[in-house]
């Protein structure tokens, strides 16, 4: 509302001019209304402000609206005393920026609310690709290498670590292959760089050789020479883990596992025996199985001595290996050496250790190098009462001759024949072995080369092994002989 009063406050100007003056007075006189005659209560109170303060601008609430009221003069060349007064809803200035402000903190409030929804959206992204970074590093420290860590993710870098973490986990697979998983375990869990030093420690010692295998690769291809000793090793090395042994090294086609350690077992000495039974078993059926696979026949002989070594990291710090030093391990060599394909020979320790658990014949003596006294052991048949687990005869299919076969001998020490021979006869006979008369003192495990007989008159020579005594003769074994040998066996055995 814009008005103009006077000095009395009589409106002399108002937007309603039916206001200004009064027709209801009693004696019929116009007269002009006052200020407070209006009954506008936000003019009134501004008016009283206007009088208590004598301020030109005031601002004052009535029924809960404020309202701005100002008061000017007219310029003194006027001649009179009045004021243009102007009374206005504060609401009417502020109201288009409080209706603007509210739009802008509803947009605000809109932006804010759709910034953190893609916040979460986006910390979710990259948090829970880290969480489950996380748990794959858990899962490494407690050793947990058996799968491949996938995760779908669009965060660059969370790719570059994951692809790192893959090939951390395929490196320490890898590294378990050259050392002793435990020994990598402890590395990995505690974090401590490997050191050089062992302990003394009671364990069971474990050679297998193969039979005749150096003529063989000296006929054969290195690749298929590598390629057949891969097959042959990737199943005993599946049984040595599965029976908690640690293979310490390949010695061309031999091989050296420890039982007992780096991991203690109570049971190293039984374990390292009913593995030995089940290699001899596999390496069986892989021979049965030649047709299909085109492998070669090949035997295997195995050793096995329980006593107490030094167990460790050994070496220098440039290059650590783990080993196993002592004089069982030498022992456990030299039984390998007495063995012929598909026979497990153990030693008195052994023996002991597992009294009773397992089906032996014995005991043998042998003279081995480096030991003093004979060496007494014993040959391992398989397990009592199952025929699965029974191994097959040193010598089998031995047949009796309708007559004795005659046929000359020859003493074998180290690599040379003995250029003298001697008259034996042959009482029984199979394509592995013989049942052997003479008049020579032979002893266990001695190397022989018997001259067998052809259908045409000519001889063919046989290596052979003493590996058992019958009534006054001696039970072989034979060890490698040519194809023609073999036809003058199937000869004399028809």
């Amino acid at each position: 509302l814009a008005f103009i009063v006077n000095a009395k406050n009589e409106l002399v100007a108002f937007p309603d001019p039916s206001r200004i003056i009064d027709q209801q007075a009693e004696d019929r006189v116009l007269r002009t209304v006052y200020v407070e005659e209006l009954e506008i209560p936000s003019i009134t109170e501004a008016f009283k402000m206007h009088r208590l303060t004598g301020a030109g601008r005031v601002s004052v609430e009535v029924g809960g609206q404020e309202y701005l009221a100002t008061f000017r003069d007219f310029p003194p060349s006027f001649g009179k005393r009045w004021q243009v007064v102007v009374v206005v809803p504060k609401a009417d200035f502020i109201g288009k920026v409080k209706q603007i402000n509210r739009n802008v903190l509803i947009i605000s409030l809109g932006i804010l609310v759709v910034a953190t929804i893609l916040l979460v959206l986006m910390s979710r992204g990259i948090s829970k690709p880290i969480l489950l970074l996380s748990a794959e590093t858990e899962r490494i420290r407690n050793f947990q290498l058996d799968s491949q860590f996938h995760m779908h993710t669009h965060i660059s870098e969370i790719q570059q670590l994951q692809a790192a973490i893959n090939r951390m986990k395929a490196s320490l697979r890898s590294f378990t292959r050259f050392a002793p998983e435990q020994i990598v375990k402890e590395v990995v869990v505690n974090g401590q760089e490997t050191l050089l030093g062992g302990e003394r420690r009671e364990v069971t010692l474990l050679f297998s050789d193969l039979r005749n295998f150096t003529g063989f690769s000296e006929q054969t291809k290195p690749e298929e020479v590598v390629q057949i000793l891969n097959v042959h090793f990737d199943k005993m090395v599946q049984l040595i883990n599965e029976h908690h042994g640690f293979v310490v090294d390949f010695l061309g086609d031999a091989l050296f596992a420890v039982f007992g350690a780096p991991e203690r077992d109570p049971d190293h000495a039984k374990n390292a025996v009913a593995c030995a039974i089940e290699m001899q078993l596999a390496r069986r059926r892989l021979n049965e199985d030649r047709p299909r696979t085109h492998q070669p026949l090949l035997e295997m002989g195995i050793g096995i001595n329980t006593g107490p070594c030094v167990v460790g990291n050994m070496g220098s710090l440039a290059r650590i290996k783990y080993g196993v030093v002592g004089h069982a391990v030498n022992l456990a060599a030299r039984l390998e050496s007495f063995t012929v394909g598909g026979q497990v020979l153990i030693s008195g320790a052994t023996r002991l250790a597992v009294a009773g658990q397992f089906a032996l014949a014995g005991p043998l003596s042998a003279l081995g190098k480096g030991v003093e006294a004979p060496i007494r052991l014993w040959e391992v048949r398989g397990v009592p009462g199952d025929e699965e687990k029974t191994l097959p005869p040193t010598v089998p299919g031995l047949t009796r001759l309708a007559e004795p076969l005659p046929v000359r001998l020859r003493l074998i020490a180290g690599k040379q024949i003995s250029y003298r021979a001697y008259d034996a006869r042959l009482l029984q006979l199979s394509l592995a072995g013989a049942e052997l008369k003479t008049e020579l003192n032979l002893e266990a495990f001695a190397s022989l080369q018997v001259e067998i007989p052809g259908p045409s008159g000519e001889s063919f020579p046989i290596d052979a092994k003493v590996v058992g005594e019958g009534e006054s003769s001696y039970i072989i074994r034979f060890t490698g002989m040519a194809e023609a040998a073999g036809e003058a066996l199937q000869h004399w055995l028809a």
